[in-house]
């Protein structure tokens, strides 16, 4: 699963009611990918990587263990502090430390919402191996990633191009160890990646928004379209 999520998608997780339409940003979006993938899900172990105050680990199955990996230091204006649940084991660390709070081979499920691109690119590495350690065989991976992809002419502008390395960064992560990992679905997405209008989008009211909340975007945003990679892969 290496491909960017769709509006038909989004149409899709709506009427599954898997999606909050009272929420206009793309992290709905996000949330409702992650949620058609594992909403139904009974007894089984799933670790959600700088969740945050989670807004999908609550409304899965009570049979499942939760569990929530996050220092809570408030990266990527993400929060400091947030309200407990019983339900959910909150362990203060970051996926590519080798915690052994989280435990060898344990995971069922792991995932991730707008939390894969405030990783240093030097520590994606051990962000792959400290999955691959934390996963039971055959255990899977779901991420989505924020990206920004612009018109086919702005494919010489920089900041495309670190997009577009960031991209075959995350391909190659899963396609170099191909021992220890397999995609969950044929990669789609290839570079340079631009944009279409099959693609569910950020609106540009929060663009707009964030963009005055975090100022040095704002030339980005106002020449890209903010879109969701949905990357997914299985420890084998």
């Amino acid at each position: 699963m290496f491909s960017i999520v769709t509006k038909a998608e989004f149409f899709f997780y709506a009427e599954e009611k898997f999606a909050d339409l009272s929420r206009q940003e793309l992290k709905n979006v996000q949330d409702a990918f992650v949620l058609a993938h594992i909403h139904d899900v009974k007894n089984k172990t799933i670790l959600e990587v700088g969740g945050g105050q989670s807004r999908v680990l609550p409304r899965l199955h009570g049979s499942n263990e939760l569990w929530n990996a996050d220092r809570l230091e408030g990266d990527g204006n993400g929060p400091t502090d947030i309200e407990t649940d019983d339900r959910i084991r909150m362990v203060n660390s970051f996926l590519s430390e080798f915690d052994p709070s989280l435990p060898n081979d344990y995971f069922d499920i792991t995932f991730s919402i707008s939390t894969v691109e405030h990783i240093p690119g030097a520590a994606m590495s051990d962000f792959i191996e400290d999955t691959i350690r934390v996963l039971k065989p055959g255990g899977i991976a779901l991420h989505a990633v924020d990206l920004y992809i612009g018109d086919s002419e702005d494919q010489n502008l920089e900041v495309f191009q670190n997009q577009n390395q960031r991209i075959e960064r995350y391909r190659s992560l899963v396609e170099n160890r191909p021992d220890q990992l397999e995609w969950l679905e044929t990669p789609e997405l290839e570079t340079p990646a631009v944009t279409s209008g099959r693609y569910a989008v950020n609106s540009n009211n929060t663009l707009y928004r964030w963009s005055r909340r975090a100022p040095k975007l704002r030339n980005v945003r106002e020449i890209a379209q903010s879109v969701s990679l949905k990357w997914g892969f299985r420890k084998k």
